[in-house]
């Protein structure tokens, strides 16, 4: 997990950003994985990029704060692409919201992703 945070350094557009750990689908999987992320900041993007399976697939993210509340559920998530999300187009893909503390970042396949599995790498971008 890497996280890039230039705010402290009076750049004009402050903006952070949260690499989670790729998160493996194994062959068989039908289950969410997950992974927690220190995470303090408005989200306002986030990116997904999942790996090509063998078996046409889609996934669902799902955000979850340390309480146990879910900020952010989004399904039909394709495989074999980058997906980007945005709070900040006319017709917002989700509404902007905070998070502070472990956030619990989960993916679903909605069937076995095949041989070999899957990854699914996550950047969550915000100020």
């Amino acid at each position: 997990m890497g996280t890039i945070d230039k705010r402290e350094e009076g750049i004009r557009a402050p903006v952070a950003r949260v690499e989670v750990p790729a998160i493996n689908i194994p062959d068989g999987g039908t289950t969410e994985v997950t992974d927690e992320v220190p995470i303090n900041m408005t989200i306002k993007t986030i990116v997904v990029r999942a790996g090509n399976a063998t078996n046409g697939i889609t996934f669902t993210l799902k955000l979850t704060d340390d309480n146990g509340a879910v900020h952010l559920t989004k399904a039909t998530i394709a495989e074999n692409a980058k997906t980007v999300l945005l709070s900040t187009k006319a017709t917002a893909d989700f509404d902007e919201f905070c998070m502070n503390g472990k956030v619990t970042v989960g993916i679903t396949p909605s069937g076995d992703p095949g041989d070999g599995g899957v990854d699914v790498n996550i950047d969550l971008y915000g100020v």
